[in-house]
């Protein structure tokens, strides 16, 4: 077994988080394309083995230890909104064969990226959508059909939930990732709350191990429907956020 798989394997094994072999030989080959496309392309400020590990793999897979996922279908979708290079998508399809991930991003490139990955790996259970989000979240074929919306290191939680939250199943939730002002971002965020007729259903804390960098996932539960007029365009969106 290479030191990758080792490490990765111990972090994964100390949360009780069950790994196999072959599923540490995926994620260490998706490793090693994100670190030799990295030369041509932007996709990650973090390139040590190390840290890239326990930032990216682990603190994308952690969140199983939070969320029961196996209460989720196999045909059920589960939207990761602003993939980039593929966090947390890529990690979560790889510990969870028989789930079906949608990877959402912005710019194509990064998407091919996550195919070549896919098709490197034999990873059967992932589909890249290229599109804006405001935009598919007004698809008919993805607003309100998903029943886990996953996001991480997208955007303020007030933007971000006008994001996400059109494409939840009412009764069901979706996670972001935070890492710094978790408190402000919460605080900030009570009318994009009221307006998109959800909660905070779990929050849960933690620090990346060995790093002792904060962390925090937030399961967001939407309760109702939501307006139509949600989300807004872009700008509007963005430049005055609920």
């Amino acid at each position: 077994m290479s030191d990758f798989n080792t490490k990765l394997g111990k972090l994964l094994q100390a949360e009780n988080i069950n790994v196999e072999e072959e599923q540490l030989n995926k994620l260490e080959v998706f490793y090693e394309m994100i670190i030799e496309k990295n030369k041509v392309m932007n996709l990650t400020a973090i390139t040590d083995e190390d840290e890239f590990i326990i930032k990216h793999i682990y603190d994308s897979i952690i969140m199983m230890n939070y969320y029961n996922l196996n209460e989720l279908e196999e045909n059920d979708k589960i939207l990761d909104l602003g993939t980039g290079a593929g966090f947390p998508g890529v990690p979560l399809a790889i510990m969870n064969p028989k789930l079906h991930f949608v990877l959402v991003d912005s710019l194509q490139k990064r998407l091919d990226f996550i195919d070549d990955v896919c098709k490197e790996i034999n990873i059967n259970n992932v589909t890249t959508i290229h599109s804006r989000f405001e935009d598919l979240g007004r698809d008919e074929d993805y607003r309100e059909k998903c029943k886990l919306v996953v996001s991480r290191a997208v955007a303020p939680l007030n933007i971000l939930m006008e994001y996400a939250i059109p494409f939840i199943v009412p009764n069901y939730n979706f996670i972001a990732y935070k890492s710094k002002e978790t408190e402000k971002e919460t605080m900030e965020a009570e009318n994009a709350f009221d307006k998109l007729k959800c909660a905070i259903k779990d929050r849960f804390d933690y620090k990346l191990p060995n790093i002792n960098e904060d962390r925090t996932i937030l399961v967001i539960n939407k309760k109702e429907a939501t307006d139509n007029k949600y989300p807004r365009k872009a700008g509007k969106l963005q430049k005055k956020p609920l």
